[in-house]
């Protein structure tokens, strides 16, 4: 896991100022999260996602995909009701899905709600949709089944 984080690091840093470069620092938290280092987690996504909010017009993958982990980091943080905050902040952008990522993210979010249920505020945010119930919608479920998401990159061309 060591060696993915230093990858999407060096990826990272060498996108500059990109559009992507905001999925990428997304990416980055998403192997911080994975070895529960959660503090430099929000450290890096919370000025990315402040950044979005300032731009209502940015692209609501961006936003979601950042907000997510954003609010997972945050949740793990005990930091519930801000995680809870962002959570209801990305909630407009579901909708906003297209092609065959729709069934995953709206199912997931749905589920991925019900850990703000105050019972369930000890449990682990990446964990929680998988351990809830079986694998959802088909097999993109092993991915889209965890609280925390890496952000696919796409090549697009006018040409």
């Amino acid at each position: 896991m060591t060696e993915a984080l230093d990858a999407a690091r060096s990826v990272w840093h060498a996108s500059g100022d990109t559009n992507d470069s905001p999925l990428l620092g997304s990416n980055v938290a998403y192997y911080l999260a994975r070895q529960k280092r959660y503090v430099e987690a929000v450290e890096l996504l919370e000025p990315l996602f402040n950044d979005f909010r300032s731009r209502p017009s940015f692209d609501s993958y961006y936003t979601y995909f950042v907000g997510n982990n954003l609010c997972g980091s945050l949740f793990m943080c005990g930091r519930a009701a801000d995680a809870e905050g962002i959570w209801t902040a990305i909630t407009p952008f579901v909708p906003e899905f297209v092609g065959p990522i729709v069934p995953y993210i709206r199912k997931r979010h749905e589920m991925q709600t019900q850990m703000f249920l105050a019972d369930n505020r000890s449990l682990d945010w990446d964990d929680f949709v998988g351990a809830a119930a079986p694998p959802q919608v088909g097999p993109g479920w092993q991915f889209y089944g965890k609280g925390f998401l890496a952000a696919e990159l796409e090549f697009w061309s006018d040409e």
